[in-house]
């Protein structure tokens, strides 16, 4: 499950609301493929719907490719909130993930966004095991957590801004700053990604803060910021990646969308995964 919380963690994205469809109500839907140096080993479908004041993100995750020597592996996760002054007011993270027919799964609850519970059945192993825990408590109204972390909002409409400031992301246990650097902006002629519009590549450097073990915050020392490449949404205030790639002990790892966000009437899959039984 160590790569498919990478997969979970760099991933990720999009979603479908569960409420009655309007006349507002906008419905997209992405599929990614994630690779690792150079080999498939996992297929994302997103989901995202947004309506004027609300948002939910949903996304599934299934093992492919040379993953499925090693696991059948799969795993879902929806978020969902509202549209505040400053940017996401994100109010319920849940997650499922399955291996070998076992059954994990978290959720984190926020009130006016900032977190104020996190449960889960998940336990770390010995080598995963953290140094220095999050406070709930301290931790505020200016996180996001990973999925919204690859949604980004255009604030002023213009594509290189979401490549600037800071991101504190916080998935119930772990607590880091995301920090970007706008590259270029990249034109349509320049690029051979799937989606027929300019491009915006940035450099997003990881900073574990708290949560994390001892060998994450030594990789994080060393390790070369991520490569993102941004396009818009069309019809939406967003922009998420056409790809994301940085270097693992294992080679590259890397996400690619294969079909972009494009407006959908499909229902949004249902969070359960199914338990296997003996």
């Amino acid at each position: 499950m160590v790569k498919y919380a990478q997969l979970t963690i760099a991933l990720t994205v999009l979603l479908a609301m569960s409420r009655p469809a309007d006349a507002e109500t906008q419905k997209f839907d992405a599929v990614y493929r994630a690779y690792i140096a150079g080999l498939p080993m996992g297929d994302l479908q997103l989901y995202l719907t947004q309506t004027k004041n609300r948002y939910q993100l949903t996304a599934t995750m299934q093992a492919a490719g040379i993953a499925l020597l090693f696991t059948d592996g799969k795993a879902i996760s929806t978020t969902h909130g509202r549209f505040g002054p400053k940017g996401f007011m994100p109010k319920e993270l849940k997650l499922q993930w399955q291996s070998d027919g076992v059954v994990k799964s978290s959720s984190l609850a926020y009130r006016d966004g900032a977190p104020v519970a996190f449960n889960s059945d998940y336990r770390a192993n010995k080598e995963q095991q953290p140094v220095g825990k999050v406070d709930l408590e301290s931790v505020g109204t200016d996180t996001i957590n990973p999925f919204l972390a690859l949604l980004e909002q255009k604030q002023k409409g213009l594509l290189g801004e979401i490549c600037s400031g800071t991101r504190r992301i916080f998935d119930g246990r772990r607590l880091a700053i995301l920090k970007p650097r706008l590259v270029q902006i990249r034109s349509q002629e320049t690029h051979d990604f799937v989606v027929n519009q300019p491009i915006a590549e940035c450099s997003v450097k990881w900073m574990p803060i708290a949560g994390y073990s001892k060998a994450s915050l030594e990789r994080a020392q060393t390790m070369a910021p991520a490569e993102f490449y941004f396009a818009t949404i069309d019809g939406t205030r967003f922009a998420a990646p056409v790809r994301i790639q940085f270097e693992t002990k294992f080679g590259f790892f890397s996400i690619v969308a294969k079909q972009f966000f494009e407006a959908t009437d499909k229902p949004e899959p249902k969070f359960e995964l199914a338990r296997s039984k003996d």
